[in-house]
């Protein structure tokens, strides 16, 4: 059975990949923070739902805490995260958060305009869970089991609408909220390593 000692060996010797070029495109990480000590039904990974803001395309949305690089703030994407963590969450390294690797980088899109952005993802374990503080960018701080995402039947579809077109769209939808896009992938990287030791 997956535990946190096997996700943290499985990320020990993974090679995530890494975007050509990611240093001539916008930056941006997230933190993926997952709390417990012992088995998956037992571990908990940290979410958000971003605050309702006009202009904001991800107004609303579930994801990871997480944002855009900052020339003036960290000297690394790393630093990112762990920045970004502790504004929109309140968690610190003084908590006990211990980083245990990275998953592959994404290419996605900057909000504001069409340039590309190329988003690094952490994870990190936490033994207990800590006080959580929300900034005022998010709407509810979340603790999700890890065990609902491992469970494929919890996998769902749902639909965009925008003018007359409609796509479809894999997602998770955990006590009303929708799970999709780029947090999907992030959780399926996780998904993927249960399988690792075998």
């Amino acid at each position: 059975m997956i535990s946190i000692t096997t996700l943290s060996d499985f990320l020990k010797t993974y090679e995530p990949r890494k975007i050509t070029g990611r240093r001539f495109f916008i930056r941006s990480s997230v933190a993926i923070v997952l709390a417990g000590n012992h088995f998956v039904d037992k571990i908990s990974m940290l979410m958000i739902r971003r605050a309702t803001r006009k202009g904001d395309p991800w107004s609303g949305d579930m994801g990871f805490p997480g944002g855009r690089f900052s020339t003036k703030k960290d000297e690394n994407i790393y630093e990112t995260a762990i920045r970004e963590l502790y504004e929109e969450t309140g968690v610190e390294i003084k908590d006990g958060l211990e980083n245990i690797g990275r998953l592959s980088e994404l290419l996605t899109k900057a909000h504001e305009r069409m340039a590309p952005m190329v988003i690094t993802p952490f994870v990190f374990k936490i033994n207990k869970t800590p006080d959580l503080k929300k900034s005022n960018e998010v709407e509810e701080l979340i603790w999700i089991p890890l065990s609902y995402f491992f469970n494929q039947q919890n996998r769902v579809t749902m639909e965009v609408r925008k003018v007359k077109f409609k796509w479809s769209f894999p997602c998770y939808i955990y006590n009303k909220k929708c799970i999709w896009g780029l947090s999907l992938n992030y959780a399926n990287g996780i998904y993927a390593s249960k399988d690792s030791h075998k």
